[in-house]
């Protein structure tokens, strides 16, 4: 009998699970139950498995033809979020500090979802894209003149975060190496 490792699942699994975590661990986030060792939990299974699907993102999109540097970069990214999301899972940043963070990676997402043509399905792809750019308008507003006018582009947190995570799903469910 085959013992299961789950550090030495082959790319393809470690893709779903990862992103089946990060919908799970995500949804358990928004709805805020308030229970203090579970949140953390969520919290900390959100930001690895985020961190996780960021990495694998350049395995999906290598033979697009993206720049061998976007494997850095990905690995980059990857870590940022990690620390990003690990700081705030921890409460050693406030929420409003940690944005830039987030405004980072909806940037990065833009130029991923782009790239992803043909990988991520169309529907996924420009539901992610559109929650990317709605979420960059209205931290790039809060940064430069911390107003909030654009408020109302606060619910393009949802397309943007599930768009990420069931898109990145369904394209390693048909990835072939």
């Amino acid at each position: 009998m085959k013992k299961l490792n789950i550090f030495l699942l082959d790319i393809k699994t470690q893709g779903k699970l990862a992103a089946a975590t990060y919908i799970v661990a995500l949804t358990f986030d928004m709805l805020e139950l308030d229970i203090q060792s579970l949140d953390f939990f969520m919290g900390f299974l959100l930001a690895v498995s985020m961190s996780n699907l960021i990495l694998l993102s350049y395995p999906l999109i290598e033979k697009k033809g993206v720049p061998q540097n976007w494997k850095t970069g990905t690995a980059m990214v990857a870590t940022t979020m990690l620390i990003a999301n690990l700081l705030e899972t921890s409460g050693a940043m406030p929420g409003d500090d940690i944005a830039i963070f987030y405004l980072f990676f909806c940037i990065i997402t833009m130029s991923y979802v782009s790239a992803a043509d043909g990988v991520i399905p169309n529907v996924w792809r420009y539901i992610t894209g559109i929650g990317a750019f709605g979420m960059t308008l209205i931290l790039f507003e809060n940064y430069l003149f911390s107003t909030e006018t654009l408020g109302f582009l606060w619910f393009s947190y949802l397309p943007l975060t599930y768009g990420f995570g069931i898109g990145n799903y369904l394209a390693w469910n048909k990835y072939e190496e």
